[in-house]
């Protein structure tokens, strides 16, 4: 066959395929829209009968469905008045001069800060942020407050108290009173409230506080820059370099993984009866009064594995009573604590408690390792050296056995064990020096390297 023939058949096959390919397609249609939407959802439900396109945009209430706190209405006395339930937001700073820079009068409301500063610039006193009395459920947070009276008090008042606010990723710095406040069931998460006059962080029965930092904080010694009434839990929470006391909590409180240093107060940290305090640390705590304690709780508490260091005071005057690591009253249970290089006494006890398995070494020249002011205490199995006492039993009907205690005592008063042996139950004593009792299988014995010295 000729060249030129097969090339005619090829381009005629080809031909004939690109046709039988084109029929098989769908028709484009018109081109034209039709004049009405074929439904209403999707791209068509924005034409209109014309079939001209029409805009999409979402309206602003779609976009930021919350209110502007700067578009509200003010009062007299406060720049903002939040008077109804809703969510609401903050788009700049706000430089006040009046009392109040946003009042809250309605309860269920949120304010998002979103990261403005809320700055009093004329005037003194007032409050940034002020939830009014009987309110319930308001939550403010991402901000920061400064240079007012009080930061943000979403208290009220004892007679209407409020209830359930959340205080959350809040700075507050620089105010003459205190810092944040809520009243019964709030919560105070992730803040921190530092260099103002009164509490940094105050929260009423019922309450948490929960990763928050109060540090340079004034007020009285008795005070508290936390300070928390009963029924409260804290958590994960500091207390450092205030005038004041470090934290201050009422009865039947949950303090764990605190820590308290280099305030002060009377106290780092200090609760009421029936707490339990786990996990805390309280470090060169400085008192200034006739007593002074680094951790000090009420009756019917349990403390367990904590830490009390350093703590002294800057009284004139000196005694085992200030500066003391660890002070617990009646009906307690210390377990498992370090106690190191405390001023005072390394730990006090009254009566009816269980000291077991603490170590306690270094106390000042009055100072005791373990010191049982009162009676029926169980002291077991604790650890103590370098005190100007070891262990020392001034009450009646303490039981003292499987303790350890060397290298305690600086005059003839004092020693490894010191009290009246008559009035108490002492486990026997076996002499680690004593190479014939080294072996001693007395299971109750006490061990001491040295013999007691002027047992009373």
């Amino acid at each position: 066959m000729k060249p030129t023939t097969m090339f005619n058949k090829s381009i005629a096959t080809a031909s004939l395929l690109f046709v039988s390919l084109s029929s098989m397609s769908y028709g484009q249609g018109a081109l034209a829209p039709p004049s009405t939407p074929n439904h209403m959802t999707g791209p068509s439900a924005a034409l209109t009968a014309g079939g001209l396109p029409q805009p999409t945009m979402k309206t602003l209430q779609q976009i930021e469905p919350r209110v502007d706190v700067m578009t509200l209405a003010s009062e007299a006395n406060a720049h903002y008045v939040i008077a109804r339930p809703g969510s609401y937001y903050l788009s700049s700073n706000i430089a006040a001069s009046r009392d109040i820079a946003i009042l809250v009068k309605a309860s269920s409301v949120t304010v998002d800060l979103n990261g403005f500063e809320i700055r009093r610039f004329a005037g003194t006193g007032g409050t940034g942020i002020r939830v009014a009395n009987g309110a319930y459920d308001v939550a403010v947070r991402n901000g920061r407050v400064s240079r007012f009276g009080n930061g943000v008090n979403a208290f009220g008042i004892f007679t209407e108290k409020t209830k359930g606010c959340v205080l959350e990723n809040l700075q507050v710095t620089g105010c003459t009173g205190h810092g944040l406040m809520v009243g019964d069931g709030g919560v105070v998460r992730n803040c921190t409230s530092n260099t103002n006059g009164g509490h940094g962080i105050f929260a009423d029965n019922g309450s948490q506080v929960i990763s928050s930092v109060a540090c340079g904080n004034a007020g009285s010694p008795g005070a508290g820059a936390i300070w928390v009434r009963n029924d409260c839990t804290l958590s994960h929470c500091t207390a450092r370099g205030n005038t004041t006391s470090g934290i201050i909590a009422g009865l039947g409180c949950n303090l764990f993984l605190c820590t308290a240093s280099e305030n002060e107060g009377t106290y780092g940290i200090s609760t009421e009866g029936g707490c339990t305090v786990k996990q805390c640390t309280a470090d060169r705590n400085i008192g200034a009064g006739g007593f002074s304690r680094g951790i000090s709780v009420g009756e019917g508490c349990t403390v367990m594995e904590c830490t009390a260091r350093e703590n002294g005071t800057s009284n004139a005057t000196n005694s085992s009573a200030q500066g003391v690591g660890l002070y617990v009253a009646g009906r307690s249970l210390v377990k498992d604590c370090t106690l190191e290089g405390n001023n005072g006494d390394a730990l006090r006890c009254e009566s009816d408690c269980r000291i077991e398995q603490n170590t306690c070494i270094d106390s000042g020249i009055y100072g005791a390792g373990i010191r049982a002011n009162g009676d029926n205490n169980r002291i077991d199995g604790n650890h103590c050296t370098r005190n100007r006492y070891g262990i020392r039993y001034e009450g009646q009907s303490n039981l003292v056995i499987r303790n350890s205690a060397h290298g305690n005592g600086l005059a003839l008063e004092s020693g490894n064990f010191s009290g009246d042996g008559a009035a108490n139950a002492i486990g026997p004593f076996i002499y680690m020096n004593d190479i014939s009792t080294a072996g001693d299988d007395r299971p109750w014995g006490n061990f001491t390297k040295t013999p007691t010295i002027g047992i009373r």
